[in-house]
């Protein structure tokens, strides 16, 4: 089969690092189906986007908003926005790979999503006004444009500080003590949120994990908070999770 065409975003060392794409890559790799990464810098996301017929994934400002993750599959024509669509998309066209949403799940990771998702806005001044050093100098303009009007404020400024800092840290915290939480419920001798084989949850997981370490550094005080709860677990989950990693930077 054709590899399926694979839009990421661009960075200047680290290949990729974002916690939206990285959930392909990983489901790419776990169903063992080739791709092919088209590399794409923040200010032209939105042009490729209408360049190949991709969808918008919301609104900003009352406008379209166009975002990566895209594929598109040349076996079937198929142009998909949206990590969770994609995601169902490959399931229903590959049946015979390994599953993201196995039969009865979707009920229990749609609950588990939400609440990452709902919890992540608390904490994610912590990573985002630093992730600006990992892009290229291409992205940089638009990178800082964009997220100092949304975060209200100059990258270096909202960042957390203080007693601020310490109380967002707590958030990061109690979401991923949370989901280990969620993973006790298959037992502890189960890797993972439904047993022994990943699901798409375990992937958003592994994301948001990857963007952490990839935009802030292993040496900081956010990835040592998180090497240290439950003693490295989470280290653990994304080290045996590793095998669907592939080649970042390819």
């Amino acid at each position: 089969m054709p590899p399926i065409i694979f839009y990421d975003i661009a960075s200047d060392k680290v290949g990729c690092w974002s916690a939206s794409t990285w959930k392909i890559r990983y489901a790419l790799n776990y169903k063992g189906l080739p791709f092919q990464t088209i590399w794409v810098e923040y200010p032209d996301i939105e042009a490729k986007c209408k360049e190949i017929g991709a969808e918008p994934t919301g609104t900003r400002d009352g406008k379209p908003l166009y975002t990566f993750p895209v594929i598109h599959d040349p076996s079937t024509a198929h142009i998909i926005s949206d990590s969770q669509k994609i995601s169902q998309y490959l399931d229903e066209a590959y049946p015979d790979t390994p599953k993201l949403f196995p039969e009865g799940s979707q009920a229990k990771q749609t609950h588990i999503f939400k609440e990452l998702v709902q919890n992540a806005p608390r904490w994610r001044l912590l990573v985002m006004p630093v992730m600006i050093h990992i892009l290229n100098d291409a992205s940089k303009p638009y990178f800082r444009t964009t997220r100092e009007k949304m975060l209200g404020g100059k990258l270096e400024e909202v960042t957390p500080r203080g007693g601020e800092r310490a109380a967002t840290m707590n958030a990061l915290k109690a979401t991923f003590t949370t989901f280990m939480a969620r993973l006790d419920e298959s037992g502890r001798d189960t890797p993972y949120l439904l047993g022994a084989a990943p699901c798409y949850v375990d992937f958003v997981v592994a994301s948001f994990l990857q963007w952490v370490k990839l935009s802030m550094g292993e040496d900081g005080d956010v990835w040592t908070a998180i090497r240290e709860l439950e003693d490295g677990r989470l280290i653990k989950y994304l080290e045996d999770l590793s095998a669907y990693e592939g080649n970042p930077k390819a």
